[in-house]
């Protein structure tokens, strides 16, 4: 059985976490797309799926 080595655990948490911002671009033709509809995000699982059901919701309200 193969088990993780927490040093390398280690190694891995203490790199800077970087945050992108804005990291897309909503074109006018998809602010059409999503003008007078609504979106419903049902989110299961870990923090990673809670941020990207985040940065989903974030992208749909910028297309309204």
């Amino acid at each position: 059985m193969h088990l993780p080595n927490l040093l390398d655990a280690k190694k891995r948490i203490e790199k800077e976490t970087i945050i992108k911002y804005d990291d897309y671009e909503i074109t006018p033709d998809m602010e059409v797309l999503g003008k007078d509809k609504k979106y419903h995000i049902i989110t299961y699982g870990c923090q990673i799926n809670v941020h990207d059901s985040e940065n989903i919701s974030a992208i749909m309200e910028d297309m309204k």
